[in-house]
């Protein structure tokens, strides 16, 4: 990361530029993953900690979910009926930072405060606007999904819930139960992704 000066980081104007370039809808989209991936390194470099791999390798995945795939943006993040978004590994926090800078959620000053006092904590804390669980240890996400999405059906909210698990955590046992619940209770609401970035 020593590549990159501390100084670069796009502004949430030009994001909201990209956003709405005229392009094709997938070179737009790389377009705007590519500037997010830009300003998490940033983040990540300021910090002085961080976990880059993982935060590039979700990029694609977030920018697709937030801006072409998930309802949140259009109902807003107050309503019930919303599509939820949450990282098992949870160590990719500033990629999704980034792209909640991207959409106008959060502010970027606290992102280029990253893992510092008044800005972004270095794991996802649902006291940020647009985070919808902390992380706890790995391998737990997929249960915590599953309990979101038969929830949302049980209240008889709508919208889906997309959870993002490493390729490294499907190795724990607790992931296969919480999909084998799912798929007994017939959870069409819930969708699990897998960064392989190997």
């Amino acid at each position: 990361m020593t590549g990159i000066p501390s100084q670069t980081f796009l502004p949430a104007a030009e994001l909201a530029r990209l956003r709405t370039a005229s392009l094709e809808p997938f070179n737009r989209l790389a377009l705007l993953a590519d500037a997010c991936r830009l300003n998490a390194l940033s983040a990540i470099k300021r910090a002085g900690s961080g976990h880059p791999g993982s935060c590039l390798s979700a990029m694609d995945i977030l920018c697709y979910l937030y801006f072409l795939e998930m309802n949140t943006l259009t109902v807003g993040l107050g309503s019930p009926h919303r599509d939820a978004y949450f990282s098992s590994k949870g160590h990719d926090v500033p990629a999704l930072y980034a792209v909640l800078v991207a959409a106008g959620i959060l502010p970027e000053e606290q992102l280029l405060r990253l893992r510092r006092l008044g800005g972004l904590p270095g794991h996802p804390e649902v006291t940020v606007p647009g985070i919808e669980a902390n992380s706890g240890s790995l391998g737990m996400g997929i249960s915590r999904a599953r309990g979101m999405a038969w929830a949302k059906r049980l209240l008889g909210h709508g919208g889906r819930v997309f959870v993002l698990t490493g390729d490294g955590e499907l190795q724990v046992g607790q992931n296969w139960e919480a999909m084998q619940a799912a798929a007994h209770q017939k959870l069409g609401n819930l969708y699990v992704l897998v960064d392989h970035n190997k």
